[in-house]
């Protein structure tokens, strides 16, 4: 350390103690000793004025002179001086009040007061104590004049008058002044009976009866004082290492006192003269920047004044040396305690002020200590939120303390400051309990909780548009709009949510001061009506979209009514359609139509005073109104056209049934060609013709009748033209017979080199007789035609020649013919015989097998059985296949138990019984059971 003192001297501009203030070189009286008094008692002169002022005060508080250099005479020559002065003093009072002790009482007195004062004498036969009593206040009220007492000072009046409330000054003014003359005249009368008290008052009355002194005072009393030398031992001790009373200290404590007993970390007056309520953010913001200010000013000014006392200290050799190591540190280590204790006031003074900005003092004569912290409500997507919320206020104004706390333990002690090479502890360590930091943020929480009830309250005033916020009106409009509804249903719709809209955001409060809380509604308020009206504009789009949509079918409907009715048609079925179509139209259809148009129109004068319309919708609310002036002339136009086009049409429709008679005779000649066809090598040509003259009846059909339709639409009788259907009844033998013969030659091959596997002998036997009967009939028809008898004739032959082999066919080509079956053919043929591909029927004709067909029929009739059977058991396996058994065992009576077979897919169950003994165990059973059924089945 004396390294860092010995480098710190020298005199430079960067010294810092060059700019420390420098004590003054002369003493000075205090202020209250330099003013005079207001009152002079005459008596002792400029002599005993001089020696008043030489007047010494160690003497007469410890009898000692406090100048050890003179001597004991000069001190007792002195004390005679002052003793006389106060003699004399004391005397100059009793003259003026008694004017003279020889002098009677009565001579005293004045006038009437004389008398007066006799008279009471002599009526109430005062004794001599009494008559003392009452001289004595008569000295009080009248024996000292008002001009020999110093009048009260107005500034102790201001005093007294500031514990009187602004509120009760305002309204009691005569009161106050009579209560200031009041005081000032008890203040007059204190003064005199002082005065008085101290003239009366023997000064030698305390020698002439001693009080017994304390046994503290006795042992004072002793002379000389045994405990001299500990004494002054002691205070040599206390000079040396009571540093606390060091000049340093004392110019640290009053640099503290005058110029930083003020400061606060957080300057409340700031917070307490603002009109505008604050957001938490800029409080924040303001509250650091104070804390950052104050920190400056305690590192930059303080620490840098305190700096500068010591730099002077160490000049004036007030600060022990560097050699004297122990006496520095704990210089140093008071100057620390006297700054942390500093530092620790300021940190105590400035969360008391800082907790009774937050919570409101008792004391206050204020509404509110602070202008109020902006609460916003906010609405986030499905609820509603504060802004900042109750957990946000409540960190910051807890962390305020934590920051001030910090920003006290972060000051460096001064030896930093003094000496560069200082190594030990450098920071101050103000103390602040944790209990008080604890009860201060347990007040400002509280607070926080106690106020959060009053925007918790008020948040309730929209719960009326908790439909709104939650999004389930959004909901209920996306189903309302999913359906169908008419305009009404939706204009009302509409008409609600607008006044929700005009409710949120005309009739809600938008900011209200609720305790420390400036309530901001409107965010939420916007945030509401935005919603409200999003949903407005849905409901009136959706209504726009359905005014179009009604408009263009309706214009739709008008055109697509002038397009059909100005339609030319192509035929009298056309015509007489179009004539239907517009008398419906206009009977029925326009009524229709300009219902839907008064809609239109109603639909309109809605629209217009809820929306803005584009030149679109302009556009086509013009014209959809033009289309009903238009119709008349349209209908005149279609009555003009049908009467030129039935005109032209019944011309055409003469015409057209000439031709079709024409039609049906050379149907006729054609049938009569079929007579002269015999050849059987052109069957098949005779059957296309006949087919497609067979098709061209068919549709002379339709020609009759759509003559008959436009016969009928002109109010004709109709024609039945009766050629055609006796035609088609001569037509239809002959395509049977070529249909038929065509048939049989094409199955007859089949059947005779087809394999046995494509060959049914059910459906050849079937097919056979069906065609000989048909060939019976025919033949029978063509008695008057020889050339398609002839073939008729020919075909039947054929048929019944081929009928000689159906009981061989029967026989053989059996499907339930097996392996066994035909290894008994084969035995009766005498030969081996089996079905394989290349066997056909014509092969079986070829081995000469009819005489053995008796001997065949028995094997194919007990083959066609077993194969009846196998296809029963085959679909009884398919339909069990899917089905489930389960046996459940039926203990009863004697000692016997039976097995319950159930199944699920049939309502009914199957009961198996079987007697048996108990020896041996259900479980057994049920599975020797199981195995049963399974192999039966």
């Amino acid at each position: 350390m004396a390294q860092a003192v010995q480098a710190n001297k020298g005199k430079g501009t960067n010294d810092p103690r060059n700019m420390l203030p420098a004590m003054p070189d002369t003493r000075a009286k205090p202020s209250w000793a330099a003013n005079q008094p207001m009152f002079v008692l005459k008596g002792g002169g400029a002599a005993a004025k001089e020696e008043e002022d030489n007047f010494d005060l160690v003497f007469e508080l410890t009898g000692k002179d406090n100048k050890k250099t003179k001597k004991v005479d000069q001190a007792t020559t002195q004390r005679t001086k002052i003793k006389k002065d106060r003699e004399k003093f004391r005397k100059a009072l009793v003259d003026i009040i008694l004017q003279g002790e020889d002098k009677p009482f009565n001579e005293s007195l004045e006038g009437d007061k004389v008398v007066g004062l006799e008279q009471q004498q002599k009526n109430f036969g005062l004794t001599g104590a009494e008559k003392d009593v009452l001289r004595y206040y008569y000295y009080i009220h009248h024996g000292i004049d008002t001009e020999h007492v110093a009048p009260m000072e107005d500034s102790w009046m201001g005093n007294i008058m500031s514990f009187v409330g602004k509120a009760q000054r305002g309204n009691h003014t005569e009161l106050l002044e009579d209560l200031e003359d009041e005081i000032r005249e008890d203040y007059l009368l204190s003064v005199k009976k002082a005065i008085v008290d101290f003239v009366l008052k023997e000064p030698r009355e305390k020698e002439d009866e001693p009080e017994e002194l304390p046994e503290h005072r006795q042992e004072l009393a002793v002379v000389p004082k045994p405990w001299e030398k500990s004494f002054y031992a002691c205070r040599r001790q206390i000079d040396r290492s009571l540093h606390i009373t060091n000049p340093c200290m004392n110019q640290v404590l009053e640099l503290w006192h005058k110029t930083f007993t003020q400061l606060r970390l957080v300057d409340i007056h700031e917070f307490q003269t603002k009109l505008e309520p604050l957001e938490l953010k800029e409080f924040q913001t303001c509250c650091m920047k104070h804390i950052d200010a104050a920190r400056d000013k305690l590192i930059k000014r303080w620490l840098s004044e305190i700096q500068h006392i010591f730099y002077k200290g160490h000049k004036q050799k007030q600060i022990p040396s560097e050699h004297e190591a122990d006496q520095l540190a704990a210089f140093y280590n008071c100057a620390a305690n006297l700054m942390t204790s500093q530092l620790q006031s300021l940190g105590l003074l400035s969360m008391d002020d800082y907790t009774d900005l937050l919570v409101q003092p008792p004391t206050s004569a204020r509404a509110y200590e602070h202008s109020g912290f902006i609460l916003r409500f906010v609405l986030d997507d499905d609820r509603i939120k504060f802004e900042p919320n109750f957990d946000d206020f409540e960190t910051v104004f807890l962390n305020i303390y934590d920051v001030m706390l910090k920003v006290i333990c972060a000051i460096p002690r001064i030896e930093t400051k003094l000496y560069s090479a200082y190594e030990g502890e450098t920071l101050l360590k103000p103390c602040i309990l944790p209990e008080i930091l604890a009860a201060h943020k347990s007040k400002v929480s509280e607070v926080v909780k106690q106020e959060g009830d009053g925007p918790l309250k008020h948040l309730k005033q929209f719960d009326k548009y908790k439909f709104i916020v939650s999004k389930q009106a959004d909901n209920d409009i996306d189903t309302f709009l999913q359906e169908e509804h008419t305009f009404d249903e939706y204009a009302r719709e509409l008409r609600k949510f607008k006044q929700f809209a005009e409710q949120i955001q005309f009739k809600s409060v938008r900011s209200l001061r609720l305790g420390m809380f400036q309530v901001h509604c409107d965010d939420l308020i916007r945030a509401l009506t935005k919603r409200t009206e999003a949903i407005c504009e849905r409901i009136l789009t959706r209504m726009m979209d359905n005014h179009r949509l009604g408009n263009q079918e309706l214009i739709n409907d008008y055109k697509n009514i002038a397009e059909k009715a100005l339609t030319l048609p192509s035929n009298t079925e056309q015509l007489m359609e179009l004539r239907a179509f517009v008398e419906k139209v206009e009977n029925e259809t326009m009524v229709t139509l300009r219902s839907r148009l008064e809609q239109s129109r109603d639909r309109l004068v809605f629209l217009v005073e809820q929306t803005s319309f584009t030149n679109h919708d302009m556009e086509l609310n013009a014209e959809v109104f033009t289309w009903e002036t238009r119709m008349p002339n349209i209908f005149e136009e279609h009555r003009h056209n049908f009467n030129e086009k039935r005109d032209q049409f019944q011309e055409n429709l003469k015409f057209k049934r000439d031709q079709f008679v024409l039609e049906l005779e050379g149907y006729a000649k054609r049938v009569e060609e079929f007579q002269q066809f015999g050849d059987m090598a052109e069957v098949p040509r005779y059957l296309s013709k006949a087919q497609k003259l067979h098709n061209n009846l068919e549709a002379a059909a339709d020609k009759v009748e759509a003559l008959n339709n436009e016969e009928e639409a002109f109010g004709w009788p109709t024609t039945p033209y009766p050629q055609r259907q006796q035609i088609l009844t001569t037509l239809r033998p002959y395509k049977q017979l070529y249909e038929q013969t065509v048939d049989f030659h094409r199955k007859y091959k089949e059947w005779m080199d087809g394999p046995m596997g494509n060959v049914v002998p059910d459906v050849v036997v079937e097919d056979v007789n069906g065609l000989w009967r048909l060939l019976y009939k025919l033949e029978k028809t063509f008695d008057d035609v020889p050339a398609a008898k002839k073939i008729a004739s020919k075909i039947k032959e054929k048929v019944e020649e081929f009928k000689e082999h159906l009981p061989l066919i029967t026989c053989l080509f059996n499907p339930g013919l097996r392996e066994r079956h035909w290894t008994q053919i084969s035995d009766i043929v005498g030969y081996p015989l089996q079905p394989d591909e290349e066997m056909c029927l014509s092969k079986l004709i070829d081995m000469n097998l009819e005489p053995y067909v008796q001997k065949f029929e028995s094997i194919s009739e007990a083959a066609t059985k077993e194969h009846n059977l196998e296809k029963t058991m085959n679909k009884m396996k398919n339909e069990w296949e899917s089905i489930e058994f389960n046996i459940i065992p039926t203990v009863r009576a004697e000692r016997t138990f039976c097995h319950l077979l159930t199944t699920f897919s049939y309502s009914s169950m199957i009961t198996l019984s079987r007697r048996k003994q108990c020896a041996a165990p259900p479980s057994s059973s049920r599975s020797r059971m199981r195995s049963r059924i399974g192999s039966k089945i």
